[in-house]
């Protein structure tokens, strides 16, 4: 079967899931797979952001202060100055830096979530941040980080969205990703990842997966139509080959579609 780079864009249904944590991400669906062109795609957003509460977990916070300052060391530019607020034990008091009371019994604030878009900040991951086990998401788009992901993330067990797109990240897709156990929006786009997308993408329960405009150069994923996600975007990277027949299966989510080849 002779193999083809394809474009395809496809328009799905809505398709929401519940969350319990304390953000969400702002609705829209479709997918697109190809190496030139534009998918159809959604961002996200922050909503219902957690006002901090009175007291503190000092075991909690004392981490989450060591984890951020250890992350800070390793950011080399700041032109809009957004760390210069990350002074102190207050972590609550960081610019960028979300808490909330916990859900269980245990004393709060705890860190829920980190939203550093589009403050240009240049520098690398720290497998520190990994110690921040109730934050629920991390957004990092617009940025200029770079190398990968710590194996350490595996343990972020609140995590439900992350968000590095618009960044300098290479090497082989981070498959620590997959052993984010809560993790439902997955944004990769615009870096530099390459080689082949492992098919244990398609079938963890992700709800939203962004990979376009990257170095991915395999065959499309045989397994593509497993994935249960609303919205999956491939554009604009190097894969060749033919539609998978599992595409079928999403039958139940189109709306409309159209192929170019």
């Amino acid at each position: 079967m002779m193999e083809k780079s394809w474009l395809l864009a496809f328009t799905l249904f809505l398709h929401v899931i519940p969350r319990e944590a304390a953000f969400g991400v702002s609705g829209g669906v479709g997918l697109g797979i190809g190496n030139a062109g534009s998918g159809v795609w959604i961002g996200g957003g922050i909503s219902n952001t957690p006002t901090p509460s009175p007291g503190s977990s000092a075991s909690n916070l004392n981490s989450a202060y060591a984890a951020l300052q250890s992350w800070k060391s390793a950011i080399t530019d700041d032109p809009l100055k957004v760390l210069d607020t990350w002074v102190g034990s207050d972590v609550c008091a960081y610019k960028g830096v979300f808490c909330a009371d916990p859900q269980d019994d245990e004393p709060g604030p705890v860190v829920v979530g980190i939203d550093l878009n589009h403050a240009n900040l240049q520098g690398t991951l720290v497998k520190e941040i990994s110690v921040l086990t109730d934050m629920s998401l991390l957004h990092l788009n617009s940025n200029r980080f770079s190398g990968t992901l710590p194996d350490t993330f595996r343990d972020l067990i609140s995590l439900q969205e992350l968000d590095l797109s618009n960044n300098h990240f290479s090497g082989p897709f981070p498959t620590v990703t997959l052993y984010i156990p809560n993790l439902m929006y997955l944004d990769l786009r615009f870096n530099s990842f390459s080689g082949p997308i492992p098919e244990d993408v398609f079938n963890k329960k992700l709800d939203a997966i962004f990979l376009n405009n990257n170095q991915f150069d395999s065959q499309i994923p045989q397994n593509l139509g497993n994935s249960p996600a609303s919205v999956i975007n491939l554009a604009n990277n190097k894969l060749s080959g033919n539609i998978p027949s599992s595409f079928g299966l999403m039958s139940s989510k189109v709306k409309g579609d159209s192929v170019s080849q």
